[in-house]
């Protein structure tokens, strides 16, 4: 049983170690410029060693757009059971949903590419993780009573993550994105507490 939890604990840290050395070499070199020998060599590891771990550097992408929604999704649920005004929580859930990753992705010079490997190399992950963050914000809307004549939480819920989507790919700066995401909140807030 010793054996089996010692295997476990050197699988989960070269699975840390390999997540760690692909995130900086996606942030160096871009997604099409890294290779999995520059992740084998920030790993520490061989290249044959990676290989035992991941396929190609679309499956380790794969693998860090799971790990980024598994770490945001409860941040954003918990920020969204908030107290506060309307604005107030959908400002802080918007914040908790790019969790610490987004802000060096966007201030990589890369960080363009980057997000568009995202959508495409792990668009069904990236589907289901909005699709969920959908339905919470959803569950927000409709609790906190929707307007007659706004449509029902899921269609609000709806726009405001396609909203959200388009503030992080249109952004020129984190800065930019930011504040476009705390007008968003407001805006939402202004049609949402009208009633």
């Amino acid at each position: 049983m010793k054996q089996l939890g010692q295997e476990s604990e050197k699988e989960s840290s070269a699975a840390e170690a390999i997540s760690s050395a692909a995130i900086q070499a996606f942030f160096q070199y871009g997604f099409r410029r890294t290779s999995m020998e520059e992740i084998a060599r920030g790993a520490g590891m061989s290249r044959t060693a990676l290989y035992l771990h991941f396929r190609n550097k679309e499956d380790i992408f794969r693998n860090l757009a799971q790990g980024y929604f598994s770490q945001v999704l409860p941040a954003f649920a918990q920020a969204l059971a908030g107290s506060g005004s309307t604005e107030q929580v959908l400002t802080h859930a918007f914040v908790a949903k790019d969790g610490d990753l987004l802000e060096l992705i966007m201030r990589s010079p890369h960080g363009s590419e980057i997000l568009d490997a995202g959508f495409s190399v792990s668009s069904d992950i990236v589907a289901e993780g909005e699709a969920k963050m959908a339905k919470l914000l959803s569950d927000f809307f409709a609790a906190r009573g929707v307007p007659e004549g706004l449509g029902t939480g899921e269609d609000i819920a709806k726009v405001v993550t396609v909203a959200l989507r388009g503030l992080k790919t249109s952004s020129q700066t984190f800065a930019e994105y930011r504040e476009g995401q705390m007008h968003l909140a407001r805006l939402v807030a202004c049609a949402i507490d009208k009633g």
